[in-house]
């Protein structure tokens, strides 16, 4: 239904090494949409730079999503959780910061909204990324 593709990383604890690591995913048949824009305050004017991902439920490795308490980074095993990194396009690069992704289109998830409607036309996540 979609064209696009992205690298998901999902953010976890390494136990042997307590620190924070990345195991990254590619989803395929996703929806990115960035947009630069301006906020008119009554006293202020800022900028704001959205993006949205759309993920439908009907995507390739939707079976091996989890929820994020069932989450670990073994197997194929993927989830969606805020502080998570999404990436524009299939990566084959392990990462251990959002450094690493200089030059890429990167967005931190911020906010996921799942959208379930019982008649199951197109139901999905909806990512907003920071």
């Amino acid at each position: 239904m979609f064209n696009h593709t992205v690298t998901i990383y999902n953010k976890y604890v390494d136990t042997a090494t307590r620190s924070y690591a990345y195991k990254k995913t590619v989803l395929k048949g996703v929806h990115w949409e960035s947009g630069e824009g301006v906020k008119l305050g009554s006293k202020s004017v800022t900028t704001s730079d959205d993006t949205f991902l759309i993920i439908p439920f009907s995507i390739k490795v939707f079976d091996n999503y989890v929820k994020p308490n069932l989450f670990t980074n073994e197997g194929d095993l993927w989830t969606l959780q805020t502080e998570d990194i999404v990436v524009k396009g299939e990566l084959d690069l392990n990462i251990k910061s959002i450094a690493d992704l200089k030059g890429y289109e990167v967005g931190t998830v911020k906010k996921i909204h799942t959208i379930d409607y019982a008649f199951g036309c197109l139901n999905n996540w909806t990512l907003e990324l920071s």
